[in-house]
């Protein structure tokens, strides 16, 4: 099964994770080049990344069985179904801006793809207590599989004083910054 996970911050970082260890060929595309931290990791998953930033063409005439997007980007949602395979299916995890305008959609030849091919969108954003314990199993099996993988999802530790600049600011290439409560760690 091929799968594509648009966005490489921590949730498509994390989805395209899940994805390897189910055995899925993963694709991961994003604005940057692979010499980023997350293009970095996703590398040691065997995960194949696309820098995309000029649009999904990047891709080609690749079809998806599954597609992750995780990044709230309107226009991309639209083209991900293009990118959709037979019975495939695309989950929506990041969350769009309400306020942005709207685009142009050929809705028409776009149901009409997804009716006869079988596909399907899902928006996903909770998650119970179950999940949580498959990532605890999950994570268990990544550092089985690829010692020293999930430490390197932390990018940066800051002292908790600093909370304020952490959360305000998205640092660039930073996939998981760890508020740090005392000097020993």
């Amino acid at each position: 099964m091929r799968a594509l996970v648009a966005g490489t911050g921590a949730i498509g970082i994390l989805a395209s994770l899940i994805l390897r260890l189910r055995g899925y060929m993963v694709t991961a595309i994003d604005r940057h080049d692979a010499s980023t931290p997350a293009g970095q990791l996703l590398s040691v998953m065997g995960v194949q990344h696309v820098n995309a930033a000029a649009g999904t063409s990047a891709l080609g005439s690749d079809r998806f069985d599954l597609i992750v997007e995780a990044t709230g980007a309107i226009a991309l949602d639209f083209d991900l179904l293009g990118l959709l395979a037979i019975n495939g299916v695309l989950v929506l995890t990041g969350i769009p801006n309400a306020q942005a305008p709207p685009i142009p959609v050929a809705a028409g030849a776009l149901l009409r793809q997804m009716v006869l091919a079988n596909q399907a969108v899902v928006g996903s954003v909770n998650a119970n207590r179950s999940y949580f314990e498959a990532g605890v199993r999950d994570f268990t099996e990544a550092h089985r599989r690829w010692p020293g993988l999930l430490e390197r999802f932390v990018t940066r530790r800051r002292p908790i004083e600093e909370f304020p600049e952490v959360l305000g600011r998205r640092e660039g290439g930073a996939i998981k910054n760890v508020l740090v409560l005392d000097a020993s760690g």
